[in-house]
C-alpha cells in the first residue's frame, strides 16, 4: 500500500513539474521538443510500476490460495456451530420428551452431519439410561418407540455401568 503511495504522489510531483517546464519552454521549435520529452517523461513515471506487475502476479496465485484456505475454515467453523446447534436443540426436544414420560435418563446424544450443500442428517439419537431405572419405567422397546415417534430417528438405549435395559 505504501508503494502505491509513493508512486501517486510521485506522479503528482512529476505532473505539476511537468507543467510548470512546459509553462516555461519558449513557442519555437526548441520548446516543441521540450514539451514532447516532458510528456515522454510523465508518460514513463506513470507506466514504471507497470514493469513490477509481473512479480505482483507470481505473488497473486498465493494470496487466492490463503483466500481460499481462510474460506474453507470459516465454512467448517460454521458447519460445526450448525451442528451443535441442532444436536442441542434435539437433545433438549428428547429429554423434555421423557421427562414428561417420567423415564429417569443419565444423558441424552444426537449424532449429527451436515452436508457440504447445507443439509443437515440426523444419524441416531443415543440415550444412557441410569443402571436402575426404577419401578414403572417402560421398557427400551416402549421407549425406542416414543422417541421414534417423536423425532423419526433411529434410537440406541444404554445402560449405564452396564446395567441391564429396562
Amino acid at each position: 500500500m505504501d508503494e502505491l503511495k509513493n508512486w501517486a504522489f510521485s506522479l503528482c510531483c512529476a505532473a505539476a513539474a511537468g507543467s510548470l517546464l512546459s509553462l516555461l519552454a519558449p513557442e519555437s521549435s526548441l520548446g516543441k521538443v521540450c514539451r514532447f520529452v516532458i510528456r515522454v517523461f510523465f508518460l514513463c513515471c506513470a507506466v514504471l510500476p507497470l514493469r513490477q506487475l509481473g512479480s505482483f502476479l507470481h505473488v497473486l496465485p498465493e494470496l487466492q490460495t490463503a483466500a481460499a484456505f481462510s474460506a474453507q475454515e470459516v465454512v467448517d467453523v460454521v458447519t460445526g456451530q450448525v451442528e451443535n446447534s441442532a444436536a442441542a436443540s434435539i437433545e433438549q426436544e428428547v429429554a423434555r420428551c421423557l421427562e414428561e414420560e417420567g423415564i429417569n435418563f443419565k444423558k441424552v446424544n444426537a449424532d449429527v452431519h451436515v452436508d457440504r450443500d447445507g443439509g443437515i442428517s440426523i444419524n441416531c439419537i443415543r440415550v444412557l439410561l441410569p443402571p436402575d431405572a426404577g419401578e414403572g419405567t417402560p421398557d427400551s422397546s416402549d421407549i425406542i418407540g416414543l422417541i421414534k415417534a417423536k423425532t423419526g430417528v433411529n434410537v440406541e438405549l444404554a445402560a449405564e455401568n452396564g446395567g441391564g435395559t429396562p
